[in-house]
C-alpha cells in the first residue's frame, strides 16, 4: 500500500472517530474541524515517509542538504498533525453545558 492510500485511510478513520465523538459528546458537528482532522491524519503517513527518506534515501541523486530539510519538514508535519488531532479530539470530548430545554425535558 502506498503512502497516499494509507493517508486516505488514516484520514477517513480519523474523521469517523472524531465525528462520532463530537456528535455523542457535544451533539454538534463542525465541518471545518472535520476537514482539518482529515488533512492532519492524511499528512501523518507522508511525514513518516519523508522522515524515512531522510535516513535511508540516496544522497547521490539529490542536493547536499536535502536530508536536513526533509527531517525538519517531517518533524513539523508529524508534530503539528498530532497536536491538532489531540486538541480537536479534546474539544470534541468536552461535553457542552446542557441547555435549559434539555434540563426541562430530562435529556
Amino acid at each position: 500500500m502506498d503512502t497516499t492510500a494509507l493517508g486516505i485511510m488514516a484520514g477517513i478513520g480519523g474523521v469517523f472517530v472524531f465525528v462520532i465523538i463530537q456528535l455523542f459528546r457535544q451533539r454538534t458537528w463542525n465541518i471545518i474541524n472535520t476537514v482539518l482532522v482529515f488533512l492532519a491524519y492524511f499528512s501523518i503517513p507522508a511525514g513518516v515517509d519523508l522522515l524515512m527518506a531522510a535516513f535511508w534515501g540516496d544522497e547521490k541523486k539529490l542536493p547536499e542538504l536535502w536530508r536536513q530539510y526533509i527531517v525538519v519538514a517531517s518533524i513539523v508535519v508529524i508534530g503539528v498533525s498530532i497536536q491538532f488531532v489531540i486538541q480537536t479530539l479534546k474539544s470534541a470530548w468536552t461535553k457542552l453545558p446542557a441547555s435549559e430545554e434539555d434540563i426541562q425535558t430530562g435529556n
